[in-house]
C-alpha cells in the first residue's frame, strides 16, 4: 500500500493524507495503518536525504531510477535508516519483493545491492550537522528543498531555520476540536478514554484536544460527529471572528469544512453560512462533514470567487478568506508540498490571493 500512495504521489500530484485516511480505514489492525502512515509520511519527509544515499550505492542519479523502482528502494532506505523496528533483512526482502511481480522484475538485482550496501552501511555514513550559513548542507540533512531553506534562514536567522526543519520531519500530532453543539470537552475526554485514546486539553484554542496516545482516527467520536480533526493553529482563524455568528457570513474557501464546521457551531439560530468552494469533489467531502456534524444554516455553493462572476450577492456580515497558500506551514503534516513548491508559485499564489481579495 505504501509503494502504491507514493507512486500516486509523485506521479498524479495526489496527497498522501487523503490517500492514507482512505485505504487505512481497510486496514483491520490498527498497527498496520500506524506503519502504513511512518513508510508513507516517513519516506516524504526524508525523500532527498534517502535519494542521496540510494545514489551513493547504486552510482546512478535518482533520476535515472525507473520511478516503481525508485519508490521501492526509497521504502527499504527508510526502513534500513530510519525505521528501527524493522529488521534488516525485513527491509531488504520486502522491498525487493516489490518488483517481483511487477513490470520491473529486471531490476530485482539491482534493488537487491543497493539495500545490502545501505544495510552494511558502507555507503550511508551519517552527515555531519551542517554549519551556520552552509544552506546546501543543512537542506540536504533536514530534506528540504534548498531555495526554501534559504529563504527561511534568511528570515528568522540560523538556529530557529534548523529547529523548524527538525520538527517538520517529527511525526504532527493528531488536533481535535470538541463540536460544543453536542458534547462537552469533559465528556468528549471520558469518551476517548473509554476506547484507549489519552488525550489532553490543546495549549492554545478553547475546545481543542491534543492526542496523545491511541487511534482518535477510529474513535466513535469522530463516527458520529462529536469531534473532528483540525490542527490548533487551524482553529485559531475561527475565533478572528465574534461570537455569536449573526446574520449573513461567508466563508469563501470553505472545503474540506473544518474552519466551515467550527463557525457553524457558534452561528445563531436566524443565521446563515455561505460555504463557498471552486472545487466539486471538495465541496462534496464538506457537505457531508457538515452532516456528520449535525449543522445547521450551512449553505455550500460551487464557486470560483477569484473568476469575478460568482453567484452571490451581498451583503455580509462577515466574510472569511483563508485564502489558498504555498502550504510551506504545514510541510510537517503535508511532506510532498515540499518536493513540489517552485520560487516562482509564490508569486502567482500572492496574485491568486490579491484578486480573491478584490
Amino acid at each position: 500500500m505504501a509503494h502504491e500512495i507514493l507512486l500516486r504521489v509523485e506521479r498524479a500530484g495526489a496527497y498522501a493524507s487523503v490517500l492514507l485516511d482512505h485505504r487505512g480505514d481497510r486496514l483491520p489492525d490498527p498497527r498496520e495503518g500506524a506503519l502504513l502512515h511512518a513508510l508513507v509520511l516517513g519516506v516524504l519527509r526524508r525523500q532527498s536525504l534517502l535519494d542521496e544515499w540510494i545514489s551513493r550505492a547504486s552510482a546512478r542519479s535518482p533520476d535515472q531510477i525507473d520511478p516503481e523502482v525508485r519508490v521501492a528502494l526509497r521504502i527499504g532506505a527508510y526502513e534500513l535508516l530510519f525505521h528501527e523496528r524493522v529488521p534488516d533483512f525485513a527491509a531488504v526482502d520486502s522491498a525487493v519483493a516489490l518488483l517481483k511481480k511487477g513490470p520491473r522484475r529486471g531490476a530485482v538485482g539491482f534493488a537487491n545491492g543497493v539495500l545490502r550496501a545501505l544495510a552494511r552501511g558502507d555507503r550511508a555514513a551519517p552527515l555531519a550537522p551542517a554549519t551556520p550559513g552552509d544552506v546546501e548542507g543543512l537542506a540536504l540533512r533536514e530534506s528540504h528543498p534548498a531555495w526554501w531553506v534559504g529563504r527561511l534562514v534568511e528570515r528568522i536567522g540560523w538556529e530557529e531555520a534548523a529547529s523548524i526543519l527538525r520538527r517538520n520531519n517529527e511525526p504532527a500530532p493528531t488536533v481535535l476540536r470538541v463540536n460544543g453543539r453536542i458534547t462537552t470537552q469533559e465528556r468528549l475526554l471520558e469518551s476517548l478514554s473509554e476506547e484507549g485514546v489519552d488525550a489532553r486539553p490543546g495549549r492554545f484554542v478553547p475546545g481543542a484536544l491534543r492526542v496523545l496516545s491511541g487511534n482518535a482516527r477510529r474513535s466513535s467520536a469522530l463516527r458520529e460527529g462529536r469531534a473532528w480533526v483540525q490542527d490548533e493553529a487551524a482553529q485559531l482563524v475561527g475565533f478572528m471572528l465574534g461570537r455569536p455568528l449573526g446574520g449573513r457570513v461567508a466563508d469563501l474557501c470553505a472545503a474540506p469544512g473544518g474552519k466551515t464546521m467550527q463557525l457553524a457551531e457558534w452561528l445563531a439560530e436566524d443565521g446563515l453560512l455561505v460555504a463557498a468552494d471552486r472545487h466539486a469533489g471538495r465541496l462534496r467531502r464538506l457537505a457531508a462533514n457538515l452532516r456528520r456534524v449535525g449543522a445547521r444554516g450551512v449553505a455550500p455553493l460551487l464557486a470560483d470567487m477569484a473568476a469575478g462572476s460568482a453567484p452571490l450577492r451581498g451583503p455580509f456580515d462577515q466574510i472569511l478568506l483563508d485564502a489558498p497558500c504555498s502550504g510551506s506551514g504545514t510541510l510537517r503534516r503535508h511532506p510532498e508540498i515540499r518536493w513540489r513548491l517552485k520560487a516562482e508559485d509564490l508569486k502567482l499564489l500572492a496574485a491568486r490571493q490579491r484578486r480573491l481579495l478584490e
